[in-house]
Order: C-alpha cells, then structure tokens, then sequence
C-alpha cells in the first residue's frame, strides 16, 4: 500500500486551547454568510475568537457553566459562536436534529439532560409555543421569543472590559463535549456522546489528509458530526475561509456567490446540484454541448487514473512533483 505524506496540521487536546491555535489567523477572513440581498457578512478570525469569548463570559455570568447545551437551528454564524463559547465553558453541547417531530425533538432535549437551549428564530418559536417542548432558558438569534442573542454578546464584551483576565479560574475540563443523535432511519434516534480529545483529534486527522483549499462552502447539517467536523472545526484549524449556507433553498446562489475551492457535501446535494445543471443547459440550449465536454473530461479522467495507477512514477517525473499529480487528481475529481 501506498505510503502518501499528511497535511501538516495542529492537534489540540480541548476548546480554550483550539481558540487560541486559531487566533494566529487574525484577519484573515474566517466566516462569510449572505443576506437576503446577496450581501456577504465577513467576520475574520480575529472576530470570531472575540465573539466566543463575550459569548462564553456572559454565559459564565449567569451561572451556566457546565449546563448542557442544546443547539437547535440552521446552519449559522451564531450557531458556530454558540458551540464554542460553550465548548470553552466546559459545557456538553447537545446537537439538536431540527428536522425530527416536535415529540422527537423533545424526547432528545430530555435525554440529553438539556438545561439552555440555543435556537435560531424559526426554532425558538417551536421551543416556546409547544406545550411538549422542555422549559429551558432560551437564547434566540432572531425572532421574538427568548433572551436576544445580541444582547447577551454585547453583555459578554462589557464583562471582557471589566475582568481582562476572565478565563484565567476554568474549572477542570469535562471529558464530555459533544451530544449527538443518530438520525433514526431505522430506529429512534439515540444519544452518543463524544469525547473534546476525540472530537479535536478526529478534526486535524481530517485535514491532515484531505487539503480543504483556501475557501470551502458549508451546506451539511452542523448538527451531523460530518459536517460539524469536516466543515467547521477541521478547516478552521488550518485557516480556511468558510461560507456558512444555512437553506437549500438559497445553496445555488451561495455557492455562486462565494465561488470556493472545495464543497463540503454528501450524493444528495451532488445529484441536486447535477440535475439544476442539466436543467439550465437544456433551457439555454447548450445541453448537446455540454454532454460532448463532458464525454472528453470522462475520458480524459480515465485515462489519467490508468496513468496514475500504470506508471505513477513517470508521470510525477512528468510533472517533477508527485504531489503536483495528486493536486490535479483531486481537482478533477472534484469538478468533473
């Protein structure tokens, strides 16, 4: 078997140490999103490490440390702000499957001992209107249910400016870091719950051995432990620029918008993806077109993995690089 040289790429053994890892990025763009308008919201590094820091300051203000925390909502901005600060705080974060029954949603918020909830504006007005629903503390990102979540981050950053050395008395660590569900296609969903140390490790094995590129686009469930790790914790480890798309309904135009190098993604949104592609060529008449160039690349593709696998070494003679060969098998891969 072919022995292949890994990314180099930073462990961290928990959450406070993998905040300050990724502080070296500064300014460097860390997260982008769209409004409704097609307007990109920029925050870099720099300001997502600030922002879980007030998060978490205010949360620890409350009493919250240590509280199981469930996250319940699209994929967001706040959402990524809200697992770290509570990952800091030593808080097992209860991943919500937004997509289950109210019953089920319940049902998983008790099993998980949940006693904050995190929701966006879609999901606080569930939690508050229906009577199965737990009464926890509730946090909103938007909406008119629960505590606002610009309000609680302003009041973390006042408490920054008191106590400059706030997180200087963390508690020991807990082991626990992660609550997540099956997705339940065969039985009910059930709660497994995932170590800092493995889930950390597990993100830099990630992209130890798979590059992510300078810019990745992330439309999988943050609430699935694939896209959580692959698409948040393991690329910001390396610096990479993420695009957060919370809404398939708006992915096609992110995905144009943002134009990344690399997609996070699973069949079902590539098959999506294959059949809107084949739709628009056939409306603009270029389906004939587009199916010779895509006989060329197939065959160009399968030429090129038999002279991958046939006589590697004269092709990365070749190129002068083996890995310059790798670079344009992934790329090809990706795109065709």
């Amino acid at each position: 078997m072919n022995q292949y040289p890994l990314n180099p790429v930073d462990f961290y053994e928990d959450f406070l140490s993998f905040l300050r890892g990724i502080e070296k990025y500064g300014d460097k763009p860390a997260i982008t999103t769209y409004t409704s308008e097609k307007e990109a919201v920029t925050r870099s590094y720099r300001q997502l490490t600030e922002d879980v820091y007030a998060l978490a300051a205010a949360m620890r203000e409350k009493g919250w440390q240590g509280w199981h925390v469930a996250l319940a909502g699209e994929n967001s901005y706040q959402w990524v702000v809200a697992f770290f600060a509570s990952a800091v705080l030593n808080c097992p974060v209860v991943l919500v499957d937004i997509e289950q029954s109210v019953e089920t949603i319940a049902q998983m918020l008790e099993t998980a001992d949940s006693q904050v909830a995190f929701a966006s504006a879609s999901a606080a007005e569930l939690f508050a209107q229906e009577a199965d629903m737990p009464k926890l503390p509730l946090v909103a990102s938007g909406g008119e249910y629960g505590l606002p979540f610009t309000s609680l981050l302003e009041e973390g950053r006042c408490l920054l400016k008191e106590h400059d050395h706030f997180f200087d008395t963390l508690p020991a660590e807990e082991n626990l870091a992660v609550i997540a569900f099956t997705s339940g296609t065969t039985s009910a969903s059930k709660p497994v719950m995932l170590s800092r140390k493995g889930v950390l490790h597990n993100a830099s094995s990630s992209v130890a051995m798979v590059a992510t590129g300078e810019r990745l686009f992330a439309s999988l469930p943050f609430y699935h432990t694939y896209g959580l790790t692959c698409s948040v914790l393991g690329p910001l480890i390396v610096g990479t620029h993420l695009c957060i798309n919370g809404s398939l309904k708006t992915m096609m135009r992110d995905l144009r918008l943002f134009q990344p190098d690399t997609m996070m993604t699973v069949p079902l949104i590539v098959e999506m993806v294959h059949r809107r592609l084949a739709a628009a060529s056939q409306e603009r008449g270029l389906e004939e077109e587009l199916n010779h160039k895509a006989r060329r690349r197939f065959l160009r593709r399968l030429l090129f993995r038999k002279s991958w696998k046939i006589s590697k070494m004269k092709f990365s003679r070749k190129c002068k690089s083996s890995s310059v060969g790798e670079h344009i098998f992934c790329r090809r891969s990706l795109w065709s």
